[in-house]
């Protein structure tokens, strides 16, 4: 596979759109992954996390049968597994009193347990806590998943800007902990009674840390932020956010919501109320591949009907370009080779490749095709010269491109 990939979020890449709609792409559902149904679950359930780890799909969650704000004494960190990413059954991990359940643990950090696989360390690392139930937030580790300790206390209000000081319960949030070329990424969340705002922190041996830097996000109210590296592409970030809305003093409006950006600072939003259905509902962390690799995988819980859904896009399909007729040109940029291939739907395009000096190199058609990657076939092959930009021009026919790759 080519080792550049485009996507169709914005115009980043494109020099000009004739007839062309960058269209978002709605999930479809693929099935209940999760209902909540033992004895210790309920509406307080919440802050699931699916990580998937070679082909197993593990989702870490809080489990609480009690709807009282900041109960985190009935707090239980659980675990259920899934082979293909969809139905998820609970492990009886007989962590609490030797019990026959799923629960892990059940202590300060249970409330919003956020876990990942680090590379770097070759194990499981996580973060959890809140300045109330933990006066910051603690680090904690695992070698297989499901035998956790905590290790020290990383990060307390002291370490986030001063501006944001004002509420009692900062870091009451499903905090991100995020592994990206040798550092760790942390995204928090600040409180106060009418936004919520998001933090980042870096480090790299949890010893040192850099000062906190304030996250753009086009809203006052990011309930979590599920910042992740988009999959496949180093210089993309993705979050599978939840905004709200405050109704009233007690009560919030969830909206499940798309973010991007390219420096992970600066988003931008790519769709907001993704479900069409604002109300207790949530984005879970994690959009994971398929077990056939052909889809991105994503959840969303409900929380008055304790359920835990799974929803699925095209693989690198989240938006496309659409047209009925229409032309794409896109930026001049490097190639190695005339190794290019697309993420398409069509009943007819046509692509033709220019150098810097709007000189025909080749061209191509393609007829009644759907594919995750399909590689264009040349009418003629062109030798490439080294440090010169090249451009493509795709006339579409009743056609979505959704992403392409190049070298």
């Amino acid at each position: 596979m080519p080792n550049k990939t485009e996507l169709f979020f914005d115009t980043e890449f494109i020099d000009k759109l004739q007839d062309v709609e960058l269209q978002f792409n709605n999930p479809k559902f693929e099935g209940f992954s999760l209902t909540s149904m033992e004895s210790y679950e309920g509406q307080g359930n919440g802050y699931y996390t699916v990580i998937k780890k070679d082909d197993v799909y593990l989702l870490f969650y809080r489990a609480n049968n009690n709807l009282t704000h900041d109960d985190y004494k009935n707090e239980k960190t659980c675990l259920a597994v899934s082979n293909d990413g969809i139905t998820f059954e609970r492990v009886k991990v007989n962590q609490d009193n030797n019990k026959n359940n799923n629960i892990l643990f059940s202590n300060k950090c249970s409330h919003n347990f956020f876990p990942i696989f680090s590379q770097k360390q070759n194990k499981f690392l996580a973060i959890g806590g809140t300045e109330n139930s933990a006066a910051g937030i603690f680090l904690l580790s695992s070698e297989n998943y499901s035998d956790w300790q905590i290790e020290k206390k990383i990060i307390d209000k002291t370490m986030i800007l001063i501006e944001h000081l004002s509420h009692s319960n900062h870091f009451d949030s499903h905090n991100v902990l995020l592994e990206d070329n040798n550092k760790f990424k942390i995204y928090l969340r600040d409180n106060s009674y009418d936004r919520r705002f998001v933090q980042l922190i870096e480090t790299e041996d949890f010893n040192t840390f850099t000062k906190s830097t304030r996250v753009s996000i086009d809203t006052e109210m990011v309930y979590t932020s599920g910042i992740q590296k988009y999959p496949c592409v180093d210089d993309l970030y993705i979050g599978l956010s939840t905004f709200a809305k405050r109704i009233g003093f007690q009560n919030m409006v969830k909206s499940p919501s798309i973010i991007y950006s390219r420096d992970g600072i600066n988003f931008k939003i790519l769709k907001q109320n993704i479900f069409n259905n604002p109300g207790q509902k949530y984005f879970a962390y994690g959009l994971t591949e398929s077990k056939n690799k052909d889809k991105f995988l994503v959840y969303h819980y409900d929380n008055e009907a304790c359920l835990l859904e799974c929803y699925s896009f095209r693989k690198n399909g989240l938006q496309c370009a659409w047209s009925k007729r229409g032309t794409i040109i896109t930026k001049k940029m490097f190639l190695n080779s005339g190794n290019i291939s697309l993420n398409l739907k069509t009943e007819n395009l046509k692509v033709y490749l220019f150098d810097e000096d709007d000189k025909l190199i080749m061209e191509s058609t393609i007829d009644n095709c759907d594919c995750l990657e399909y590689k264009i076939i040349w009418k003629e092959h062109i030798p490439f010269i080294n440090g010169r930009k090249y451009y493509l021009k795709l006339e579409l026919t009743n056609t979505n491109i959704y992403s392409i790759f190049y070298d």
